[in-house]
Order: C-alpha cells, then structure tokens, then sequence
C-alpha cells in the first residue's frame, strides 16, 4: 500500500504511519521528477482545513486528475508510458486550458444569441405597437 500524505503539523503523518504501507510526501512528489508509483492500495491523508483539503493536496489532485484525463482521451497504446510522459510534462494542463477557452467561446455566443433573441424581441414589440 502507498499512502500520499500532506501534514502541516505531523498529525496526518502520525495517522499515515498508524495505517503503515509506503508513505510519500505531496510535497516531495510535486517537486519531484520521480512520477511512478505501483500499488494494489492507494492512499491519501491530509487534514482539512475550512472545510476543505489543503491548497497544496488540491493541486496534487488537479494535477493527476488533468493527467489522467489527458492520457485517458488520447493513448491509443501503451497507456502506462503514455500517462508517465503525460505527468513528467503536465501535457493536462494544456488540454485543460484548450477546454476552458473553448468553454469561454461557447458562454459568449451563448450570450450573443441571447441578445440578438432580446433585441428581436424588443423590435417585434415595437412593431406591434
């Protein structure tokens, strides 16, 4: 089992201990160039500050998870290499920008049509009239 633990004040890591298995530092692995880990078991423990997990294990989430997606819609082979290489060089995170802009474009066309939909019917009214 791999445990991947944030701990501020050392009662995360105490508790990650108490569990056993490999433990590995967030921190350590967001500035490490070593990106593969292999288990049956998987994971995490961080404290929750606010309600909310630390800045520092949600970027380690957002980080994996924009890999992970990256990998998932373009391998076609060899996913394991695929996703490593993926990781090492955050190919996500442009993916991830690539669909915000994309997003953007949408809301703003979307909003376009919904005022020339206004103005249509501003100017049928006033035909009316």
């Amino acid at each position: 089992m791999i445990i991947f633990y944030f701990s501020a004040t050392g009662n995360s890591l105490s508790a990650a201990k108490r569990i056993g298995g490999d433990l590995v530092s967030i921190p350590q692995v967001i500035e490490s160039e070593h990106l593969e880990y292999k288990d049956d078991v998987i994971g995490l423990i961080f404290p929750i500050y606010s309600l909310r997990p630390p800045k520092m294990v949600r970027r380690f989430a957002d980080y994996v998870t924009r890999n992970i997606r990256y990998t998932n819609k373009n391998a076609k082979s060899n996913y394991r290499s695929y996703l490593l290489k993926a990781l090492q060089n955050d190919y996500g995170l442009a993916m991830q920008e690539d669909e915000e802009s994309a997003r953007q474009v949408v809301a703003q066309e979307a909003i376009k049509m919904q005022a020339i939909a206004q103005s249509e019917a501003v100017e049928q009214k006033r035909r009316k009239v």
